[in-house]
């Protein structure tokens, strides 16, 4: 049986850097999903600051650093 090839849509997130709640449910609900591949489009950020687009990109390709005592976390896209 072929498995099945999922694809997971992420738009117009809107997250600030200042969210970490929000990234992190966002990287946990990725991670527990698993799709093959991930389409980010419309706005990453919600002021399109510089800061909240380094933070997003960040988020993208390693992890993010929490301000709180958890883990850091991140999709680490292109790892594989």
């Amino acid at each position: 049986m072929d498995k099945a090839f999922k694809i997971a849509h992420i738009s117009d997130m809107h997250i600030g850097a200042h969210c970490d709640e929000s990234w992190r449910a966002l990287t946990n609900s990725l991670e527990k999903y698993n799709p093959d591949l991930i389409v980010i489009s419309g706005d990453l950020s919600e002021s399109n600051s510089e800061s909240d687009m380094e933070h997003a990109c960040t988020w993208i390709t390693g992890e993010i650093k929490s301000r709180t005592s958890l883990p850091p976390f991140g999709l680490r896209c292109g790892e594989s």
